[in-house]
């Protein structure tokens, strides 16, 4: 039904901590989620 990969959520994703926490769980084999006010071009810097 679903990916074999694990699910992370990321809530207050920002140019610091919250986006270093993204690419660490992406870098590890996570599909990611990430919550913010603002994405602006993280989401089509972040692969999947």
């Amino acid at each position: 039904m679903g990916s074999d990969r694990p699910h992370c959520l990321v809530i207050g994703v920002g140019p610091g901590t919250g986006l270093a926490c993204v690419r660490r769980f992406v870098d590890e084999g996570y599909k990611v989620s990430m919550i913010a006010r603002r994405l602006e071009s993280w989401e089509k810097e972040i692969p999947d």
